[in-house]
């Protein structure tokens, strides 16, 4: 989607876009940690709405294979579609890594966690440990699992459980640089979250084994899943599946092809450089369009959007700079931090219609008037919308509210409880 917004933004109405998926929605995953706890993912956007602000039509479909030196991409029931440039976003397979764990892989999995929680309630688990794949994957949705379940503790008024987090890295988050990772060490120590710097090897009989030899209790563990590339038939892959790529993100060996996202050899599976490669692929594309762009090469800038269950933590590193704060670096304060796809949803999403690119910002020292302003807008506007019994706009005004804080405050998720009751019953 990025890919084909950045096209669309750089060479205007040229090029037909197609975009090939088998799904009619785009599923905005980032929010899903917070479904275990009680919170509501965001709504899918249909992908016709793509169609209709930008003319990008989709294709009912999934890719088999292509044949590049053609420029024919090969669909599953045999029909042959012609490109002129072609981006593959097939992203990437998780698979469970640790035998006797709770994989956590987005919204499939949310049951699963919420039985853990209520084995913690029920005074089952009294040493919960999470623990990061050894492979590639993106870890902050763990931290945030291990933070939203501290505050869930706090909240239920639980005491004597003990957790943990288990992760290879030196330092917490430690490819957002020094400053994110201190401020994520402090976060985890005072909501009582123990940090372990070693990987973990395996998981028998409540206890964990570590790679430098040591064991630790564990009543049970939630990890997240490896992934492993989803090789192309047609293109080059390396030994776990990924698309190999240069830095404008064209594919090894071919002419018109290139390949973003988790599907490519980039050690970091996650959206926001997702959608930067996205953007160097567009340049590009957009240049051989006749778009009087500069090709982009790749130079990434990792932001991430960090939920806790108290408020949000912002963080961005660019291998040089690294930045934290907990009012937002950059806007619209989506946790995609894409620099057209965020403008679309917080168009979507009501947050900001008038954002049209990405914006960096400087960290403050307090919370900005800005989202004070949206926190308090958003909840007049959902009570507004309710009283005149519009409880579906109300609704989405408190979707809004969660995604400026990342956790829906107790008031406002009592009332979204009684207004989807109410529109149930109508």
């Amino acid at each position: 989607m990025e890919a084909a917004l950045a096209v669309r933004a750089l060479a205007g109405p040229i090029p037909t876009i197609d975009l090939i998926s088998p799904r009619d929605t785009f599923v905005y995953r980032p929010m899903a940690v917070t479904e275990p706890f009680g919170g509501t993912p965001y709504a899918e956007l249909d992908l016709e709405d793509l169609h209709r602000s930008h003319g990008v039509r989709r294709i009912d479909g999934t890719v088999a294979s292509v044949r590049a030196e053609e420029r024919l991409v090969v669909l599953g029931d045999g029909e042959e579609i012609s490109f002129d440039a072609l981006v593959v976003a097939v992203g990437a397979t998780p698979r469970p890594w640790l035998d006797g764990a709770v994989t956590f892989a987005g919204k499939p999995d949310v049951e699963a966690v919420r039985t853990v929680l209520d084995r913690v309630r029920a005074g089952d688990v009294e040493e919960l440990l999470f623990a990061s794949p050894p492979g590639a994957s993106w870890t902050l949705p763990l931290y945030e699992l291990a933070l939203l379940t501290a505050a869930w503790i706090a909240d239920e008024g639980l005491s004597d459980i003990r957790l943990s987090l288990a992760t290879a890295a030196e330092q917490p988050l430690g490819e957002f640089g020094p400053s994110a990772s201190r401020t994520v060490r402090d976060m985890l120590g005072d909501r009582g979250v123990r940090f372990l710097d070693t990987q973990v090897t395996g998981y028998d009989h409540a206890m964990v084994t570590l790679a430098d030899g040591r064991s630790v209790r564990a009543d049970a563990v939630v990890t997240m899943a490896e992934l492993t590339g989803n090789p192309l038939a047609g293109l080059p892959a390396d030994d776990d599946g990924f698309i190999p790529v240069d830095d404008l993100m064209a594919v090894d060996g071919t002419d018109g092809i290139w390949a973003v996202g988790d599907a490519t050899t980039f050690p970091i599976k996650q959206g926001g450089l997702a959608a930067q490669e996205a953007d160097t692929a567009a340049s590009v594309i957009a240049g051989r369009f006749g778009a009087p762009v500069e090709p982009l090469p790749f130079q990434p800038v990792l932001r991430g959007m960090l939920l806790t269950g108290v408020t949000s933590a912002y963080l961005r590193g660019d291998g040089v700079a690294s930045e934290t704060a907990f009012s937002p670096l950059w806007w619209p304060p989506t946790k995609l931090a894409g620099r057209y796809l965020a403008p679309y949803l917080a168009d979507r999403h009501e947050l900001d219609p008038s954002a049209r690119e990405l914006e960096d910002r400087h960290p403050v020292r307090h919370a900005g008037k800005e989202r004070e302003e949206m926190r308090r807008l958003a909840v007049e506007f959902a009570e507004a919308d309710a009283l005149w019994g519009d409880y579906e706009s109300a609704l989405r005004w408190l979707h809004t509210l969660e995604w400026i804080d990342g956790v829906l405050p107790e008031q406002q998720a009592e009332l979204r409880i009684r207004w989807e009751q109410e529109l149930a019953t109508r």
